[in-house]
């Protein structure tokens, strides 16, 4: 299979890159793997220097470097975007994302609004042409509450000082929604609430699919859903 390079002519067989957005704690992740076992797409694992949570592995959740491992990688051109957060850097890996995009597979990630705007600034056809940002929204006390209550499930308590970091960092970035091309609001607990959300964020999608086929013959998101390379080659 070819791999892409920057500069590369968008056509209509290509992928749909969708990048849900927003602060820590709004339920990115967890829409990405609803997404990826819906068959919206692959997920892109991303890198971080932060260290694993207890029940994440490297190279399923997250790729985990080092900080100088991941700064010979930045500088070597791997990333199609990166940010520090909070004293960890995390960032996108370019190469595969472009490739699939390339072979007419949609990708999702989760990602902030620092990295969605170097991806907006990337001068790829593929990235440019193929891109559907998607901010999910909660409020602040959502975002609190989601802070809190997952740094109990860790077993891993949270200062008052990191809580407030977190939810000044939130609040900038909840004042960002236009940067998206859509927006999915996700305030309530509850398995009912997150299916009605979900089903927001799959009409969004497809919207945004039907608008983008109509307006520039792009392809929908849904005509040829992702297939694993190990299972299209056997």
């Amino acid at each position: 299979m070819a791999s892409s390079s920057p500069g590369q002519k968008h056509s209509p067989q290509n992928g749909r890159f969708t990048c849900l957005v927003g602060p820590t704690a709004v339920g990115k992740t967890t829409f990405v793997d609803m997404l990826v076992k819906g068959g919206y797409g692959r997920r892109q694992i991303t890198c971080t220097t932060r260290a694993p949570r207890p029940d994440e592995e490297d190279g399923k959740d997250y790729y985990f470097f080092t900080r100088e491992v991941f700064m010979k990688r930045q500088q070597e051109g791997l990333f199609l975007e990166y940010a520090e957060v909070h004293g960890n850097l995390y960032g996108t890996p370019k190469a595969p994302i472009l490739e699939s995009l390339a072979a007419g597979e949609d990708v999702v990630c989760a990602i902030d609004i620092q990295g969605l705007r170097q991806i907006k600034a990337h001068d790829d056809e593929l990235i440019r042409h193929g891109l559907l940002a998607i901010f999910i929204y909660a409020s602040m006390a959502t975002v609190e509450r989601h802070l809190r209550v997952r740094a109990l499930a860790q077993g891993k308590p949270i200062s008052e000082e990191e809580v407030a970091a977190r939810l000044a960092s939130a609040k900038k970035e909840l004042g960002c929604v236009s940067e998206c091309q859509a927006t999915v609001v996700n305030d309530l607990d509850g398995p009912e609430h997150i299916a009605a959300a979900f089903s927001a964020l799959r009409r969004a999608i497809d919207l945004r699919g039907r608008l983008a086929s109509a307006k520039s013959q792009l392809r929908p998101w849904h005509q040829h859903p992702w297939v694993p390379r190990s299972a299209a080659a056997a």
